[in-house]
């Protein structure tokens, strides 16, 4: 059996001027459109690549490979995931402890059926050590940040040591939730478009 061959170790450009910028969004932009119309299974450069209207070569000074696109396109989604629990604990202050949880995971909720496909590329590629460490990043951070505010804003000291392991337990739970529903969703429509 062969050995596999390692990767080259290109460099690739962190875009600092605004012509940058702008190739760099517009290629995560073409990969999210890319993604959204035919799902992680088929996501890959030459398809960015035409949809963001840049040379394939353009998205490798940017991108190691279509898995590097993924990560920065997921790692925009969760900071948004982030920003939107983080601004939600601010504006709820104050609010009765029932309504603040249910507020929060219909928030959670919500945001993620804004863009199922990239949810559910996150779930497919959730083996890939750059997306899992990501996710796995962000999603502690969140729990830490809503631990903190349970405990100082309601005082909820009694199950310090299991607080967070709970929290962690109801987003995860969410999130498997959603996945679920995504896949159902996906082979529903795909039984109906078999029959039309």
């Amino acid at each position: 059996m062969a050995a596999k061959k390692k990767k080259s170790l290109k460099s690739v450009r962190s875009p600092k001027q605004e012509r940058s910028k702008a190739v760099h969004a517009a290629i995560l932009m073409g990969a999210a459109q890319v993604l959204e119309r035919g799902g992680a299974e088929a996501f890959n450069t030459n398809d960015i690549a035409e949809r963001a209207g840049v040379s394939i070569g353009s998205v490798y000074q940017y991108f190691e490979d279509k898995e590097d696109i993924l990560v920065q396109l997921m790692q925009k989604y969760l900071q948004k995931d982030s920003k939107l629990v983080l601004d939600f604990l601010v504006q709820n202050e104050g609010a009765k402890l029932q309504v603040f949880i249910f507020e929060l995971v219909s928030a959670f909720a919500f945001n993620a059926f804004k863009n199922p496909t990239l949810r559910g590329a996150m779930f497919f590629y959730s083996q890939n050590p750059k997306v899992s460490e990501l996710h796995r990043g962000l999603k502690d951070e969140l729990v830490f940040a809503v631990s903190n505010y349970l405990e100082n804003s309601y005082g909820i000291k009694s199950f310090k040591p299991g607080l967070q392991g709970r929290i962690k337990i109801v987003f995860e739970s969410i999130e498997a939730n959603i996945y679920s529903e995504l896949l159902s969703q996906r082979h529903g429509s795909a039984k109906v478009s078999e029959k039309g």
